[in-house]
């Protein structure tokens, strides 16, 4: 049984090129339209790609996009980081 509440659901526009994983541009959360200026770290685990993005604000998001379904989840938003320089293991 999962204990978490459910995602709000996240629209991505992306760019796609036939050699290589979507590059994300802009996603809808929470009602807003969010352009992405920068992507920062890009990586690859558990069937996912993963993406570090800065929108305007200076605001970091890291978001996902499964492989074998072709859709995008939020893994963690600004609020999920924490300040500069918190130790955020627990």
């Amino acid at each position: 049984m999962n204990d978490q509440p459910a995602e709000p659901p996240v629209q991505v526009e992306a760019r796609v090129d036939s050699d290589g994983p979507p590059q994300p541009l802009a996603f809808r959360w929470r009602g807003r339209r969010l352009r992405i200026y920068s992507v920062g770290r890009a990586w690859q685990e558990a069937g996912e790609h993963h993406y570090l993005v800065m929108v305007p604000g200076d605001q970091v998001y890291q978001l996902a996009f499964g492989i074998g379904t072709g859709a995008w989840r939020m893994v963690r938003e600004p609020d999920d980081f924490g300040p500069p320089g918190a130790n955020r293991s627990a």
